[in-house]
């Protein structure tokens, strides 16, 4: 009886949790595109404004930022 009853509720729960995560991902990749496009028209909008200053690439004797950390 016990099994009959936890583990309809067991399965439930875990497709439920997996289908949110799934949305959540889902959510965050189009969030990110959105974000990419507005930090591409600030860069179009400032020529001037490198995506990555000189200092902060690796192998430049002022680059004391650990890459890919950031801007």
């Amino acid at each position: 009886m016990f099994g009959l009853v936890l583990q309809p509720t067991l399965a439930f729960v875990g497709v439920t949790t997996f289908e949110r995560a799934l949305r959540n991902g889902v959510e965050d990749v189009a969030l990110a595109g959105r974000i990419t496009r507005i930090r591409q028209f600030y860069f179009d909008a400032a020529p001037q404004v490198a995506p990555v200053p000189a200092a902060a690439q690796p192998g430049h004797p002022g680059g004391h930022r650990r890459p890919g950390r950031g801007v």
